[in-house]
């Protein structure tokens, strides 16, 4: 950049714009495939739509998606076992408690404790012991996902 002074109001022009169409299709397509290789993580609520999947049968390898439902910002990741278990922790204690009034955080730590880079296991657990959770907890429930996908 050498002598170049960044004006802050020429970083739009840096930045790609987000084309909210193509994302809200991509996401309900990935949406459409999220129990392919077993249960996935999927968590809504009005602001946003995160799914973390595995990519494989024995849940190794996982993707993970967040769609922003204001201006349809997709991001997508890879992750390994370890981390996946790591963002669903980090999702549930942190993310959810802006959504999910009087989540006991104390009871997920416990969950996790029990599963520690276990993501299918600890998934599992979720859905069984935290019914208040805004969790896509079989296939028959994805239309309340890609509903808020359409909506945006």
């Amino acid at each position: 950049m050498g002598d170049e002074e960044l004006n802050f109001d020429d970083l739009d022009s840096l930045v790609e714009p987000v084309d909210k169409p193509k994302n809200k299709e991509k996401m309900i397509e990935v949406l459409g495939t999220a129990f392919d290789n077993g249960t996935p993580f999927i968590d809504y609520c009005k602001m946003y739509v995160y799914a973390l999947m595995p990519m494989d049968a024995d849940g190794n390898e996982w993707k993970e998606y967040s769609f922003i439902r204001e201006d349809g910002a997709l991001t997508k990741d890879k992750r390994d076992k370890e981390m996946a278990f790591l963002v669903i922790k980090e999702e549930v204690v942190r993310g959810l408690p802006e959504v999910v009034e009087g989540l006991n955080v104390t009871k997920v730590n416990e969950i996790a404790d029990d599963h520690v880079n276990d993501p299918k296991g600890f998934i599992a657990d979720l859905m069984e012991k935290m019914p208040e959770l805004p969790l896509i907890r079989e296939k028959g429930e994805l239309q309340k996902a890609i509903d808020l996908v359409k909506s945006a």
